[in-house]
């Protein structure tokens, strides 16, 4: 199995941040690859750093993984999408499991947030996780 590790540049809109993923899922794919990984919080971008984080709210949540569905589909490659979740407690770092059909089979969330985190993110719960095998954990699922 082959498993690649997007590393792409920080995106400056939410259209060249999604033209990212969809090259990087298009690529892997054409390579073999069967899971693509992307980094921590890499849309809208992970708050804190030395750069500024595009607008995110619920809308954009919704249409990157609209977007994200459609392209792990399309070129049959299961995707790890490092995103922000917008939830009711607030902003959570989160890490969306999408299988190569295009199914979301669940996001994993960052529960133990680093000190200079807590100012912009909220710790998540135990993620619930389904797949071919049947269901990991305890969570609820989207």
């Amino acid at each position: 199995m082959i498993i690649a590790l997007a590393s792409p540049r920080i995106a400056s809109t939410l259209d060249e941040g999604l033209d990212k993923i969809k090259r990087f899922l298009a690529e892997a794919s054409a390579q073999g690859a069967e899971i693509v990984c992307f980094p921590e919080a890499y849309l809208p971008g992970l708050r804190g750093q030395d750069f500024e984080v595009l607008p995110f709210d619920r809308t954009q949540q919704e249409r990157v993984l609209q977007a994200v569905v459609l392209w792990a589909r399309t070129y049959a490659v299961a995707t790890i999408l490092g995103m922000e979740r917008l939830a009711e407690a607030g902003r959570q770092i989160a890490a969306f499991v999408i299988d190569a059909r295009g199914q979301i089979q669940g996001y994993q969330t960052k529960n133990q947030l680093a000190p200079a985190e807590d100012q912009f993110y909220v710790p998540g719960y135990p993620a619930t996780l389904r797949d071919q095998w049947g269901q990991v954990g305890s969570g609820d699922l989207p």
